[in-house]
């Protein structure tokens, strides 16, 4: 029996007992191919969490196997520690990851071009506050990026070219590492923030997904959404991503964190400001672990002018499917 798949979630894995590539099956390795009547080589696959900590707990791990010219085949394993896969003599490449995620997928025929993304989604499925009936608004300069979910945390591991030598007992340890990066955005002296029944926002230019193997986020820009909380004057929130502009060059984009509020006479306003110069300057890489690391970004706005809502009957009342642009210049702290 031949088992393949190109596509799928992460939590929609290839339940895999054992793996064998054979000469009768195909003799150019067109497929993988898995047969209980050919005994093969114990693998014992060990997860090694050194260079993340106990933070990381995943409930389960997904190990993909690749060779030449066949489609990729994949195991999945119960907790974080591994397990035991049969292989026959031949030369593998092996990525790892959790795959206890909601918002994840993977595509990629080689071990190279395998790749995990962050579905994409819509701003009404995100929050209530834009269920109307009109569009929302982007930031300009945005319209092709595609508007995706905030990945789960996610953790890889790649090893290439293990040739698997000959029936018996082999170990295979693959290092764990972190794929995402969060940026941690603090808005101070907000004005009338106490007015506010809910305030959102988006950042642009984000890598879309994440290549294990090379360890960086694609260069295919989105827009995330994520949750902006209150506290007396200060808005904050914490993004989860893959990353930006792998390698800069040519890779270089504008980020634009878009800040949207709903007030609690039903107006709706936003406010765009350019945050590339503070995320490109600032270093989150991980030299410990040779990539991009689990690493908060601190990026400061100080004054955000949100407007005080009419009551009592002054003026009119904001059509609630409006939204209400606000040009200001905020200082970068």
């Amino acid at each position: 029996m031949k088992y393949c798949l190109k596509d799928c979630t992460i939590r929609g894995v290839w339940a895999v007992v054992a793996l064998a590539v054979l000469a009768s099956c195909d003799s150019d390795l067109r497929e993988l191919c898995y047969d209980h009547s050919h005994q093969g080589s114990q693998l014992n696959v060990r997860f090694d969490w050194t260079a993340v900590g106990d933070e990381a707990q995943p409930a389960s791990m997904a190990l993909g196997i690749f060779a030449d010219g066949a489609q990729p085949v994949q195991t999945a394993f119960y907790g974080r520690e591994g397990g035991v896969v049969s292989l026959l003599p031949y030369t593998y490449g092996f990525i790892g990851f959790n795959d206890d995620t909601e918002f994840l997928s993977h595509r990629g025929r080689t071990w190279e071009e395998f790749e995990i993304y962050a579905q994409p989604t819509e701003l009404k499925n995100f929050t209530r506050m834009f269920s109307g009936t009109r569009s929302v608004p982007m930031a300009r300069g945005t319209d092709d990026q595609q508007l995706v979910y905030e990945p789960d945390r996610l953790w890889t591991s790649a090893v290439s070219e293990r040739r698997i030598t000959a029936v018996g007992e082999e170990t295979l340890t693959m290092r764990m590492r972190d794929a995402i990066t969060e940026y941690a955005f603090t808005v101070s002296n907000v004005e009338n923030l106490s007015y506010a029944v809910e305030v959102v926002a988006t950042l642009s230019g984000m890598s879309g997904s994440w290549l294990p193997a090379s360890h960086r986020g694609t260069d295919t820009h989105c827009i995330i959404p994520f949750v902006l909380t209150g506290e007396d004057t200060t808005l904050s929130g914490t993004v989860r991503t893959f990353g930006h502009c792998p390698g800069k060059g040519d890779n270089h984009a504008s980020h634009m964190l878009t800040i949207y509020a709903e007030m609690k006479d039903g107006s709706k306003v936003y406010f765009v400001t350019d945050v590339t110069d503070a995320m490109h300057d600032t270093d989150h890489t991980n030299p410990d672990d040779g990539g991009t690391g689990h690493t908060e970004v601190p990026i400061v706005i100080d004054k955000l002018p949100l407007p005080k809502p009419i009551t009592n009957g002054s003026g009119l009342q904001p059509d609630v499917d409006e939204w209400t642009e606000v040009f200001i210049s905020i200082p970068m702290g």
